[in-house]
């Protein structure tokens, strides 16, 4: 059921299009739970998106890059195209919609190709959700995460200062 349903809504197209009106606001994190992953806090999990991005998101044991070297000796056959990540990728498909990337790392689009078309848009689809973005590695943005959902980044940082250590002291 969408979550913006009113009962005033006379038709199905109605209701989907009154939901795209509101901004897509994320209110919890995604969490990968097949990698037991230390954060520093109970409250963060680790996202998909942060697995093999080359930044450790994990703290005591760096889980999250461990083994990505399998990747670099990932080969694509002759009718694939190779992703920056190594992922493989049917050049059929390759190129055939501007507004949807095949690669979850984004690189078979450039940069300036509606970086920012993508994320204004507020729709929760795969151009946001379901791809890994690299604004981890621009030196001027600060990103907590590789998800590309800049609400998740927001609800990320909030949580990280909420949050407080048992071993801090609420005294001086």
């Amino acid at each position: 059921m969408l979550p913006n349903y009113e009962p005033y809504h006379s038709s199905l197209n109605e209701a989907i299009y009154d939901f795209y009106q509101h901004t897509y606001e994320p209110m919890n994190l995604t969490c990968y739970i097949h990698v037991e992953c230390n954060r520093g806090s109970t409250l963060v999990c680790l996202d998909w998106t942060e697995i093999c991005d080359g930044h450790i998101d994990c703290l005591k044991d760096g889980i999250d890059e461990k083994n990505c070297w399998q990747f670099e000796i990932n080969e694509c056959e002759d009718n694939e195209y190779r992703c920056y990540n190594r992922q493989c990728v049917s050049k059929i498909f390759f190129h055939d919609d501007p507004h949807v990337y095949k690669c979850f790392d984004r690189s078979d689009r450039s940069l300036n190709q509606g970086i920012a078309k993508n994320y204004l848009q507020g729709e929760p689809t795969f151009v946001n959700e379901d791809v890994q973005c690299s604004l981890r590695n621009f030196p001027l943005i600060v990103m907590l995460t590789s998800s590309c959902a800049l609400q998740c980044d927001t609800l990320l940082k909030k949580i990280v200062l909420l949050d407080r250590p048992n071993s801090l002291s609420e005294t001086c």
